[in-house]
């Protein structure tokens, strides 16, 4: 399958090479509360 880009678009790759450092600090995930943040038809 071929897909073409248009030439205004610019697609960023990033490719990880190597291994995870074992001993790195892992943030803890922040889980916001969906139905605080979406609004239909109103303002904040």
């Amino acid at each position: 399958m071929s897909r073409k880009v248009p030439p205004t678009y610019m697609i960023p790759v990033f490719i990880g090479i190597g291994y995870a450092d074992p001993e790195e600090h892992v943030l803890e995930q922040y889980h916001p509360d969906v139905d605080k943040q979406i609004r239909f038809g109103r303002w904040k």
